[in-house]
């Protein structure tokens, strides 16, 4: 998976929560001097003002955010849980989901924790193989990845925490490492299966900014 092209949302400059008591913030302005003392003592400081947050954040953009996290979540959920590295990713997801579930008035939680599950499972449901039983984990890793870079590259703003772009991270590069030849043999059928599972997605009311996927289209 190659280098996401935006930067990457912080988990510092991720928003305070707007149900804050307070949503206010101290920012820094560089470019802004103001000078003080006289003679010897003179000198030019930054200038710091204090900016108020918004109240209402909207739950269906924190739902496209949170369901990245949610979605690997759910995937590490079904793999061993004995494995420690799997374990550790399975938590790392859902403290990742809960920066943005933090970010959620009272009222509008649940249909934020709403819209995020009906996405997922409906993401998740044209990658079940009735043939198998089940998931082919190389190939729902794949399409997940393959949908990480398709967002990033058409999302008007950073979609990602460092922590979750650490990890998807490290997840390709483990793929890619331990099961290189199986992940290039299913790629081409990731590639088609991308293109079902975003207008699944869409069809939930998420992402409907995104563009459509076409198989001979890999961004």
């Amino acid at each position: 998976m190659t280098a996401m092209r935006k930067p990457v949302l912080p988990l510092a400059h991720v928003p305070v929560p707007s149900n804050d008591v307070l949503p206010r913030a101290t920012m820094s302005l560089p470019a802004v001097k103001q000078q003080i003392g006289f003679g010897g003592r003179r000198r030019n400081l930054p200038v710091t003002v204090e900016a108020k947050r918004p109240r209402r954040i909207n739950e269906i953009d924190c739902a496209e955010k949170a369901f990245f996290p949610q979605l690997i979540w759910s995937i590490y959920l079904s793999y061993d849980q004995d494995d420690a590295e799997n374990r550790a990713i399975v938590a790392a997801m859902m403290a990742d989901l809960q920066v943005w579930a933090d970010l959620m008035l009272p009222g509008q939680w649940w249909d934020f924790k709403r819209e995020a599950n009906r996405a997922v499972m409906a993401a998740l449901e044209p990658m079940f193989d009735k043939n198998a039983g089940g998931w082919q984990s190389i190939k729902v890793l794949m399409v997940s990845l393959l949908l990480v870079k398709w967002v990033d590259t058409h999302a008007p703003e950073p979609m990602f925490t460092t922590d979750f772009a650490r990890h998807i991270a490290a997840i390709a590069a483990h793929l890619d490492r331990m099961y290189g030849d199986e992940c290039d043999a299913v790629e081409p059928s990731a590639h088609k299966m991308l293109g079902k599972v975003i207008a699944r997605v869409k069809q939930c009311g998420l992402f409907k900014w995104l563009p459509d996927y076409r198989s001979d289209d890999h961004g």
